[in-house]
């Protein structure tokens, strides 16, 4: 390896020794060495990330909810106008069909998907 460093010291008093130094410390006359070993590399790493965002939100129709308001509100009042009691009753069943009409809120889901 290129980038590599290697020492060798005393164990005792901590002189530098050279790497294939046997025996005792020149310095200090005792046995034992500590060897050091420094070793740089560089290293590349590569992935990639994946994100979901979702967003949510409700969105309102105004133009729907005015008409379910109108003719629920409205048709009780046109069948007592055009037919009495009878048609009240009618006018309140045709009210109440509207409340099939899909509802004036819709919930909206949007996800964006993402690669990095």
């Amino acid at each position: 390896m290129e980038n590599q460093v290697i020492k060798s010291f005393c164990k005792w008093c901590n002189e530098l020794l050279p790497q294939n130094h046997q025996g005792k410390c020149p310095n200090c006359d005792r046995k034992g060495k500590i060897v050091s070993a420094t070793f740089k590399e560089s290293i590349t790493i590569k992935d990639f990330i994946k994100l979901k965002h979702v967003h949510e939100y409700y969105k309102k129709n105004i133009k729907i909810k005015w008409l379910v308001t109108t003719i629920t509100v409205s048709s009780p009042f046109i069948g007592l106008w055009i037919g009495g009691w009878i048609g009240a009753v009618v006018g309140l069943i045709i009210g109440l069909i509207t409340l099939l009409i899909p509802p004036s809120v819709t919930k909206i889901r949007e996800t964006t998907m993402s690669h990095n």
